[in-house]
């Protein structure tokens, strides 16, 4: 066998280890399973592009009212929730696209369908009894 012949199996062998570990680690890698509902659908799409789920995240989660006075009264209400230990990045109102007031509240959190949802729907209970509707949540990755 001439030098040459050697050489390629040496490095046909490396190759093939490296691509082996390579496969290996992405099939070991742990795929979240996320329920079939809106929220599941985005958390599969960030999965897809390598989000990192293991930090925790500033989410920010946004509710639209008619009157600023509708968007205070639940943005008092998170801010109480705040000082008594469910703490918020930020709580903001101002004017929405289109007309009305945007509620904005930005939770830090591990990026969970149940943390999420949760959240959302403690969301969705406080604005509906001011007559506003939830208009979506985001994350960014840095």
């Amino acid at each position: 066998m001439n030098i040459y012949m050697k050489l390629f199996l040496v490095l046909s062998t490396l190759v093939f280890s490296v691509l082996s570990v390579a496969e290996s680690s992405e099939y070991s890698a742990e795929k979240m399973i996320f329920p079939n509902d809106e929220n599941g659908d985005v958390l599969r799409r960030m999965q897809d592009s390598n989000f990192e789920f293991s930090k925790i995240h500033d989410v920010e989660f946004f509710a639209v009212f008619r009157t600023v006075e509708m968007a205070d009264a639940v943005a008092l209400q998170y801010l109480a929730d705040s000082k008594s230990g469910d703490k918020l990045r930020n709580i903001e109102t101002r004017p929405a696209y289109g007309g009305g007031m945007e509620l904005i509240l930005v939770k830090p959190m591990l990026l969970t369908h149940d943390n999420v949802t949760a959240f959302e729907n403690k969301l969705a209970s406080r604005v509906a009894e001011h007559k506003g509707y939830l208009n979506g949540w985001g994350v960014l990755q840095r």
